[in-house]
């Protein structure tokens, strides 16, 4: 765990009277991402150092410690707020905003409630102002992406308006590229990890946090970020955050695996890898639905020892014969049974495992409706487990 996960303190204080005040539906819900349970569907309550309380949608308050919550993710619809660019840093931060001004040095943005905000070009990965598909394997210089499709390699010196940019040719240029003709700027440099804990909102800020928490008036208060040069113009509501990832070093979404596909009879002509319901799910937290006959071997992470979805039968194919899914380690079968109506999966997974297999057999009807859907789906690394063969109700 990394410092800012280990001094992170998240503290919604008078939420409980909130409640009261507010009715369930107007209250976002959250998927909140445990290391000892199943994900469960909550509304937020407490969450500290000293303990985390929540709302279950369905079964009341619960408590837990605070090392047990690893993420709490929007779970409700909610709509994303366009931005006139975006700044992505080497380590997965996204900061939208509008361009204040530029040096050798940074680039300064305006958020609409972090105001301005400094960032370092050392800690730039590119700045989007349009989204663009072209793909550049040279990662070795910097780019300029205009919006006719032209791209411009070389050294960018500052980013301002306009861009300057050296670019080497049969001999040295200098160019200055007025930003609206800019889709995006790309910055030579290798990517760092991420640091946790993240909070993501509506507006695409995808920030890391040394704390956070949520008042009793539904407001999110946060420390300053590191680029920030002075204080938050205004706290944004609750109804605007996304997500907050407390440690995503301990949990993966499978989804996020790399996967190796194989055929099995009767053979189909296609065999497609698991399809992802929600791509714009936030930290990749994706439901994956899988058409058999198929068998999915899906890598996982030296020390990963959890396994949990919940797995259940696409809508309208109640009617045709129930798929049969067998999960195994290795060459050892760890769990199997027909998907009927939702079965929770919860197993362990040996210190050892470097793969998960799935494999799914059609009933007698044969590939016709025979797919499974995983409900979020994760791997995660749990300092203690219990009987990896049970079922969570």
């Amino acid at each position: 765990m990394t410092i800012f996960a280990s001094n992170l303190m998240i503290l919604i204080s008078g939420f409980i009277a909130m409640v009261f005040t507010m009715s369930p539906g107007d209250l976002p819900v959250f998927l909140v991402i445990l290391e000892q349970n199943s994900p469960r569907s909550v509304h937020l309550g407490t969450i500290e150092s000293s303990g985390t309380e929540l709302l279950d949608v369905d079964e009341g308050w619960f408590e837990t410690p605070f090392r047990e919550c690893l993420a709490i993710i929007r779970e409700d619809e909610w709509k994303p707020i366009p931005s006139r660019m975006r700044v992505f840093s080497r380590d997965g931060q996204v900061f939208p905003g509008s361009f204040m001004s530029g040096d050798e040095d940074s680039i300064t943005i305006r958020h609409p409630w972090m105001r301005e905000m400094r960032i370092p070009l050392d800690d730039v990965d590119r700045v989007e102002f349009r989204s663009s598909d072209t793909s550049i394997t040279d990662t070795d210089q910097d780019h300029l992406l205009l919006r006719n499709g032209d791209v411009m390699s070389g050294f960018i010196e500052m980013i301002s308006d306009p861009v300057t940019i050296e670019v080497t040719r049969d001999e040295v240029e200098m160019f200055d590229v007025p930003l609206e003709r800019i889709a995006e700027i790309r910055l030579a440099g290798d990517s760092k990890p991420p640091r946790w804990p993240r909070a993501w909102f509506i507006d695409g800020l995808q920030a890391t946090v040394p704390s956070i928490e949520v008042d009793d008036t539904g407001h999110v208060r946060m420390a300053p970020h590191e680029f920030m040069t002075g204080p938050y113009e205004r706290y944004p509501g609750i109804e605007e955050m996304v997500a907050i990832v407390m440690d995503g070093d301990r949990f993966t979404p499978l989804s996020s695996a790399d996967v190796r596909t194989v055929a099995i009879d009767p053979v189909r002509r296609v065999n497609p890898d698991p399809r992802k319901l929600d791509v714009m799910k936030v930290f990749n937290l994706s439901d994956l639905r899988i058409s058999g006959p198929v068998q999915h071997e899906f890598t996982v992470t030296r020390g990963f020892n959890r396994f949990r979805t919940v797995l259940e039968r696409p809508r309208n194919s109640d009617r045709w014969a129930s798929p049969d899914v067998e999960i195994k380690v290795g060459d050892d079968v760890i769990w199997s049974g027909p998907v009927v109506g939702r079965v929770p999966i919860d197993l362990e997974l040996p210190q050892s495992c470097e793969s998960l297999v799935i494999r799914v057999e059609c009933g007698e009807h044969g590939p016709v409706q025979c797919g499974v859907i995983l409900r979020d789906p994760i791997i995660s690394k749990q300092s203690t487990v219990g009987d990896g063969r049970q079922l969570l109700e």
